[in-house]
């Protein structure tokens, strides 16, 4: 394989990772994933590895900068860590996805 052919090959893949890490941004942004979900389910931790923590909590609805920061702060995680680094680290993912329930605003909390 020539190195333009790796080079092709691997923004390719690429590109596919970062399609699928949109998709799971998209969905939480749209409702129909919350952050906990993305949190607490394998397959979509992996599709999601390459977004950054607070790039995911911003997604979320009523989560803008400061209240994640809040959320980071509160659970402990670095917000420029990817979810791929969270994919061994179950006690920083259970303590994520409480501090995201904890500092959601009363009325979303059921929507979450």
């Amino acid at each position: 394989m020539t190195p333009a052919d790796q080079r092709t090959a691997a923004l390719a893949i690429a590109n596919e990772r970062r399609a699928r890490a949109a998709a799971v941004r998209r969905r939480v942004h749209d409702r129909e994933l919350s952050v906990t979900d993305v949190l607490e389910h394998d397959d979509l931790l992996d599709q999601a590895r390459t977004l950054r923590v607070a790039t995911l909590l911003r997604a979320a609805p009523y989560v803008g900068p400061d209240r994640a920061q809040r959320i980071l702060r509160r659970a402990r995680v670095d917000g420029d860590l990817r979810l791929g680094d969270l994919e061994h680290r179950p006690h920083a993912r259970a303590r994520l996805a409480d501090a995201y329930v904890a500092l959601q605003p009363p009325s979303s909390r059921s929507a979450a």
